[in-house]
């Protein structure tokens, strides 16, 4: 017959995969959100649109007569040499920026003898030493060679300018450097390309107050999208479709209940909303997408193992907030004990199938069993079983 206050289990597969569909409705309704709602409106708004003219500006500057131009929009994947290159025609494009930046660090750095702080004025000098990362006590001599951990550089004495075919990688007499292959050289190049923004940060005050406003509208661009993308996916519509359930577990037919098989106490879906939320957000915030990846992963990983090995249908925060994801479809369950009672009081056949009422009907007219009818059977069929006890009994009787 029907099992009356059943909870079904749910599948942890399909718990782990109804998980998995709300994280990308999620992350694709924030994205949607983040640059076509939010962004537009802080570009309309606010001074986010003339930052990023600004900055694209100053990324790529053309030449003029009297400079070269440059461009730090590269990909990852160019050749060294271009790295080099337009690091080189950035250096001279500010030449008088930069030297006299890293001459007053030199001026300041105890650690730089006061004999080598001179060089830090020579562009050439201040190229190889902050973008190829030679020593600072380097300097172009009648044998015109230097090598790092690195590479071997080669130099023009009359320039002072890096020959840059001569990094060693051709070279017979540098085999050991060769070992080293060029996608260690390739690596080195570009990162210090890379870092030419930030060099850029340093003697330009407008071009950085222009990426830190960057910055921080997309940065509250992406809080409010995800943060908006939360609500929705994890507030609003489980609110909307019963017990607690996203459109992931709704799928599947799963919802939440207390663990005292009751229905979930209204309050603890959006405490557990909440609770689950802070370090997403938190990395929204900081707009790093390692730092995000961090702290979306990490707690989805230790609730995931948590739901795995304690095999209970439980993730941290149910089990801290006492409630449990069940079969919602398959599971029966009531708002509280005066209501369970009033259910069985009121449980009649209509909810049972046919199987279940020809049992029941086959109950019902069973005969009462006539256990004194029974008895006399016994008795009689043990008589005549045994007639010479019958007539012996009799005559002990005669003679009483």
């Amino acid at each position: 017959m029907k099992e009356i206050l059943k909870i079904e289990k749910v599948n942890t597969v399909k718990s782990l995969f109804a998980t998995l569909i709300d994280l990308l409705f999620t992350a694709a309704v924030g994205v949607v959100f983040f640059f076509f709602v939010f962004t537009p409106i802080f570009e309309a708004t606010t001074t986010l649109s003339a930052s990023k003219s600004y900055i694209q500006e100053m990324n790529v500057v053309q030449s003029t007569d009297d400079k070269v131009g440059y461009d730090l929009t590269f990909g990852d994947n160019l050749d060294y040499t271009k790295y080099i290159n337009e690091g080189k025609k950035f250096y001279e494009y500010y030449e008088t920026e930069i030297t006299n930046l890293y001459y007053t660090l030199a001026l300041e750095d105890e650690k730089i003898e006061d004999e080598y702080k001179e060089r830090f004025k020579d562009i050439h000098l201040v190229f190889n030493y902050v973008f190829l990362g030679l020593d600072y006590k380097a300097i172009p001599t009648d044998e015109s060679s230097y090598s790092n951990s690195y590479f071997i550089y080669q130099f023009d004495n009359e320039t002072k300018d890096t020959i840059w075919n001569e990094y060693g990688i051709d070279n017979p007499r540098t085999l050991e450097l060769n070992k080293r292959g060029l996608s260690e050289r390739q690596d080195y190049c570009k990162v210090a390309y890379q870092g030419l923004r930030s060099m850029l940060m340093s003697i330009n005050k407008e071009y950085k107050e222009a990426n830190a406003d960057v910055s921080l509208y997309n940065c509250l661009s992406a809080l409010l999208a995800g943060f908006t993308s939360i609500v929705i996916f994890y507030l609003v519509l489980p609110l909307i479709l019963g017990n607690y359930a996203t459109i992931g577990k709704k799928i599947f037919g799963y919802g939440y209940i207390n663990t005292n098989g009751k229905k979930l106490t209204l309050y603890k879906g959006p405490i557990k909303t909440l609770i689950a939320s802070i370090l997403p957000l938190l990395g929204l915030y900081t707009f790093n997408i390692y730092t995000l990846i961090i702290l979306i992963v990490f707690p989805i990983f230790i609730n995931v193992i948590y739901f795995v090995l304690t095999a209970k249908d439980q993730d941290l925060i149910d089990k801290i907030l006492k409630m449990q994801l069940v079969d919602i479809k398959n599971s029966l369950f009531f708002n509280s004990e005066d209501e369970e009672n009033e259910y069985l009081k009121n449980e009649s056949l209509d909810d049972y199938d046919e199987n279940e009422k020809a049992y029941t009907d086959l109950l019902s007219n069973l005969s009462t069993l006539d256990l004194k009818s029974i008895e006399e059977k016994i008795e009689d069929k043990h008589k005549k079983d045994n007639p010479v006890e019958e007539i012996t009994g009799k005559k002990k009787k005669r003679k009483k």
